[in-house]
Order: C-alpha cells, then structure tokens, then sequence
C-alpha cells in the first residue's frame, strides 16, 4: 500500500507498505443529505470519468464497496461519496475487467483525529506514530484489517480510511496551488501559448485569493474523491500483485489513474512542473531502469525536489503506458508481477513495452516551458 506524504516544496510520496494481499466487499449505506451537492449526490465537474452504460455484473469471488459513516457527524458526505464510490467501482470494473477479490470498506470519517483512532483500532494498536503520520498525510488511508470489527468491517479485507473535513481537504488544496504557483519563471515566462501535441505549464492554473464557499466545497471534495480513486487503485494492485508491484510503478500508477478520475489537482502539475523544470535546468532526468533499481526510494528519502521528479517521472510514465495499452494488458502485468516475473520481463510480454522504450516515449508528455 503506498500513502503520499507532501512537503512545502512538492515533495514526492513516503511509501508505507503495510500489506499486500488481496481484498473485498460490503455494502452501501443509506446516502444523506448535505449542502453544495448536486441533485445525484455528486460534484458531477469534479468526476474525470462517465457512469458506464453497461457495468459489468458482479461475478462470483469479487466484491463491491461498501460505505459506512463511522461517525454521525462523517454521515451527511455519504451523499456525496456513496454515489462516488460506486462509479469508482464502475470505472475499475469497465476499464479493467476488475473487481477486488475480498472486501472492502470505505470508512468515513469527521476529522483527522477520528480517524487516527480508526487506523489505531483496526490495526489493533500496531500502527506506529510516523506510519500514522505517513497514512494521514492525504485525506483517505489504505489499511489491511485481518482482525475484523463487528458490525465495521470483516476480517481479512481492507479498509478505506477517509477524512471528510472539507475545509482541511480544501486547505491542502490551497497549499498545494501554492507551490505550483511558485514555479521558475524562467521555465513558464508569462503566457503560454500551445503550438504542440504536448501540454503547457499554465502557472495561472489555480487561484489562490479568496474563495467562494462553494469553491473552497469543490476543491476539498476534489482532494478527497482524487485521495480516495488513488487508494482503490492500490487496492487493485495489491489485489493482483501483491507486494511484488515496484514502488515506482506503483507510485506512479496510483497517481495517474487518481489524476485521470479527478482532473484538476495541483500536485498532477506541481509533478509535472518538477520534471519539466529540472530537464531544462539540467538536461537529465533519472530513467526507469535507475527508478527500478532502487533509485526511487532514495529519492523520497532525500525529499523536497529530487523526491518530486522521482514522483514526477513515475507518474508521467506510467500514464504514457495507460494511455498506449489496454486494462487486461495491465491486469495481465500485475498479475505476471504477482507470481514473481521481475518488471521489465512482464512489462514486455504483457504490454511490449521495454522500461527503455517506455522511458523514450514518456517525453512527450513532459510539459513545455
């Protein structure tokens, strides 16, 4: 499982590991009402993906999410996130033939400190102050439940934690916007005009003045519906590949499938800016075979810049590859990376990418200063 945590200079993500295996289903709670959502129970402009007409029916040994209000003051947002959470299981089960193989649980709950005492219990008081700290640094937090909670969650599934607290979400937001807005000047001079197939740094992209309600509503639901499509990619691939799945890859494919769902997050281009400003500044990025190799963990550990690009490159990478392949190639890559096959061996005969070939092509989605 991997959980971002994002510093004052678009740091890249910590990864927690804390399980692999596979996962699961509940049900869906009652929805309930709440201020500034739309008549479906959705943020519909937040929503990069559109209900699938046809959503594959639930086979046997495979599991829908459920959503349940931990506390009675989370409940109002499950009309905001019940409805959200099925089209997430849409999505994954249209565009990836995949439903999880056990449970799982997408707990909701007020506030960040509820929810620290959610993973402490779950986790049956194993959870370290610094995983904690890792685990609350985005709105949703991803745990293994082997244990089980009566009348919470079974045992042996998984568990979406997820903070509902608009204003702290919308304040992350904020940060976030912050720090893109700070970018080189001299890699983004002024306006920008397109020209090319490949996409433009915009710094203007997000305002960070004064707010509206329903603004600062919009972009800390945005944090936390792109927080929550990031743990249930994880899901996914802890479901079909276990602990086996890089870091990177990981990292990058829970980004770009997060992204795509929910467009518009400041830390899709904040990454995108770091690669793009340290290729000009210093003609050199780090390759995927470097990445694979251990380099991406020591760039999160060195933090700030360098663990941006190393999230940066991950992220551009593995979205060229979904942006070139099919979901049962991938399907059929994590699982190859499931029974054991290294990265680049799978990645071939699954996709016909080498990690060479798939560093050549990521380039083009490197923004143009």
């Amino acid at each position: 499982m991997v959980h971002r945590a994002l510093s004052l200079a678009l740091a890249g993500a910590l990864v927690l590991a804390m399980a692999a295996s596979a996962f699961a289903q509940v049900a869906v709670t009652t929805p309930f009402n709440t201020a500034g959502v739309s008549a479906n129970g959705r943020v519909d402009i937040l929503v990069g993906f559109t209900e699938s007409q046809v959503v594959p029916p639930v086979e046997s040994g495979t599991f829908q999410p459920l959503v349940r209000a931990i506390d009675m003051t989370a409940a109002p947002m499950g009309t905001a996130l019940v409805p959200y959470v099925q089209d997430l299981d849409s999505y994954f089960a249209t565009r990836f033939g995949w439903r999880p193989s056990k449970p799982v649980t997408v707990l909701l709950y007020s506030n960040s400190a509820n929810l620290q005492n959610g993973l402490q219990s779950l986790s049956g008081g194993s959870i370290s102050a610094n995983q904690q700290s890792l685990a609350m640094s985005e709105p949703a937090a991803l745990i293994m439940v082997t244990e089980g909670q009566s009348g919470i969650v079974p045992p042996n599934s998984w568990a979406i934690l997820v903070n509902t607290d608009i204003d702290a979400a919308a304040q992350q937001f904020a940060s976030l916007a912050g720090q893109v807005n700070t970018i080189d000047a001299s890699l983004v001079p002024g306006v920008l005009s397109g020209g090319t197939s490949s996409p433009v740094i915009n710094p203007n992209s997000f305002d960070t003045g004064i707010l509206s309600q329903d603004q600062i509503f919009n972009n800390g639901m945005a944090m936390i519906q792109e927080s929550l499509a990031r743990q249930y990619a994880n899901v996914m691939m802890n479901d079909l590949g276990g602990s086996n799945v890089p870091t990177w890859f990981r990292q990058g494919m829970a980004d770009s499938l997060a992204f795509t769902i929910v467009p518009g997050i400041p830390l899709e281009t904040g990454l995108a800016v770091a690669v793009a400003r340290s290729q000009s500044n210093t003609g050199a990025l780090p390759t995927l075979s470097q990445l694979n190799s251990g380099g991406f963990p020591a760039l999160l550990s060195t933090g700030g810049t360098a663990g941006a690009i190393g999230e940066g490159v991950s992220f551009l990478s593995t979205q060229s590859l979904l942006n070139s392949v099919s979901g049962a190639q991938i399907v059929d890559l994590l699982k190859g990376l499931g029974a054991g096959q290294s990265l680049d061996a799978q990645l071939q005969s699954s996709t016909g990418f080498s990690l060479t070939s798939l560093n050549n092509q990521y380039q083009s989605l490197i923004p143009i200063p």
